[in-house]
């Protein structure tokens, strides 16, 4: 008999309940009120953060110097299962819609996609894509993918034909590059959102073509952006320690709030919360920081010992997937 099993529906996305900072070098973890309930130590520092669909594992990249890793670390007792050196800095995993390929963001000047085996950390191709991949973001069909890289790059991958099919630059009116940096898709998956850290604007580029549809002033340094389904942009300004969200429908500013240098963000399962991990500034401490996307308000605060890399939460946007199993 052939069964299937929904494990999450969008309509009914489940809150959060832990919460993953990457810090130098361990891994903080924290309960859904931010307390504190431990963390995983690790021997080089973490730059990237993914979960398994269950919860109790996460795929852990880690950098020193020009050399990466990518490691299975249980997150019950941060027992390490498998480990492979991938050859260089690790600025991002993803496991596919089926949770059996990782995605790893290789960086250097000789960007690459990395397909690992998830269940082996086998790498079974590198697909050379840009100089400087900063960010990845996933088609509906999860298939196709795109990634932003600085000075302003975009390139579309499909990840199981193992190609890139098309890129584009990335640059301002007058030709310059735009410091692109890690951008996200609309809900529907037709708009591509970048920041441009040296123009300050949000450029809106149609999926099918990665030509400018649109943009939107931000404010300068903007490196990061995440973007809820009711179309809210959570928009990372680190330089001057700075978020701010902006409703990108009718492009007015639904919030601004401090944090000391924000580095990345997470979203709940539907959107309407984010988790932002602020590096923190001349040695001090980070901060977790947990915002309403619907009202910007700040929910809370907590403490991360010397500082945020990269913030994970469980569940998460693409926690949700549908497997088949077969039985007999």
């Amino acid at each position: 008999m052939i069964a299937f099993l929904l494990l999450t529906a969008p309509g009914c996305s489940p809150a959060p309940r832990w919460i993953a900072v990457a810090g130098r070098p361990d891994v903080a973890l924290f309960d859904r009120q931010l307390r504190p309930t431990g963390g995983l130590r690790l021997d080089a520092p973490a730059t990237a953060l993914e979960g398994a669909g269950d919860g109790l594992g996460m795929l852990i990249g880690s950098t020193v110097g020009a050399q990466g890793s990518v490691s299975w670390v249980r997150r019950t007792d941060g027992v390490t299962i498998l480990q492979r050196d991938v050859g260089s800095p690790v600025g991002g995993l993803w496991l596919d819609r089926e949770g059996r390929r990782v995605l790893a963001l290789k960086g250097g000047p000789a960007g690459s996609l990395g397909i690992l085996l998830a269940d082996r950390l086998t790498e079974i191709q590198t697909i050379p894509v840009c100089s400087e991949p900063v960010g990845l973001a996933f088609a509906p069909d999860g298939d196709r993918v795109y990634l932003t890289c600085r000075p302003g790059a975009v390139v579309e991958v499909d990840t199981r034909l193992g190609i890139v099919v098309k890129s584009a630059w990335v640059g301002a009116d007058s030709g310059r590059a735009c410091g692109a940096g890690r951008g996200d898709l609309s809900a529907n998956g037709t708009l591509l959102y970048v920041p441009c850290a040296a123009t300050g604007r949000l450029l809106y580029l149609d999926r099918a073509t990665l030509k400018p549809w649109d943009s939107l002033t931000v404010g300068a340094g903007a490196a990061v952006t995440a973007v809820t389904p009711r179309a809210v942009a959570v928009i990372l300004l680190p330089d001057s320690n700075r978020v701010r969200l902006v409703n990108l429908r009718s492009k007015t500013l639904v919030a601004e709030l401090a944090a000391p240098h924000p580095v990345d963000v997470a979203l709940s399962a539907d959107g309407r919360l984010a988790f932002i991990a602020a590096a923190g500034r001349g040695g001090a401490d980070g901060e977790l920081v947990e915002v309403s996307t619907q009202s910007g308000d700040v929910l809370g605060r907590a403490t991360v010992p010397g500082g945020g890399r990269a913030v994970y939460v469980w569940p998460g946007r693409r926690d949700t997937r549908m497997r088949w199993v077969t039985r007999p």
